[in-house]
């Protein structure tokens, strides 16, 4: 009633790495097509957000549906990196630890 939407972490909130956890789909089947709440995923992983959105839709998830999009760390720090380092010819060298 206080949220237009929500910001989700995936692992550990959503699910284990493998399976859903207990009550998430539901909860995330309620929130967006009873009470019209829009989700977004936050992750820490390193992959894209589409490989973050595909892997929600392996286990189980209605990603297309239930979700408006996922935001990754890996994502963002590779579009940084981008930015800051450039791209073909004028891109300089960078390591990624």
């Amino acid at each position: 009633k206080h949220y237009d939407g929500f910001i989700l972490d995936q692992f550990g909130v959503l699910h284990n790495g493998k399976q859903p956890l207990d009550g998430a789909q539901e909860c995330i089947s309620t929130l967006v097509e009873s009470m019209g709440k829009k989700c977004i995923i936050l992750s820490n992983t390193s992959s894209p957000s589409k490989a973050a959105m595909s892997k929600l839709t392996k286990i189980g998830f209605d990603s297309e549906n239930h979700f408006l999009g996922a935001v990754t760390s890996g994502e963002e720090a590779g579009k940084f990196i981008a930015e800051k380092f450039g791209q073909g010819k004028e891109s300089k060298k960078c390591i990624w630890l």
